[in-house]
């Protein structure tokens, strides 16, 4: 059987930025972890950013703005 390659998803990434210019990083005991150290963040997909924007305390930053 032939191995399929993994389509790769064109959808632009996002860097999540608090009020603090902190960055998202991932979830802990189902709360929002930030850090301060900008090489530790998590791109996400626009459609995973919802929660994390509703209070309007967070900023997104496309992902290629970012790493370069």
């Amino acid at each position: 059987m032939a191995r399929r390659k993994k389509q790769e998803n064109k959808e632009p990434q996002y860097v999540v930025m608090n009020d603090l210019d902190e960055v998202f990083i991932g979830l802990l005991g189902g709360n929002f972890v930030f850090s301060p150290f900008w090489e530790e963040a998590k791109p996400l997909y626009l459609s995973n950013t919802k929660l994390l924007t509703l209070g309007g305390k967070c900023t997104l930053i496309e992902e290629n703005e970012f790493f370069n």
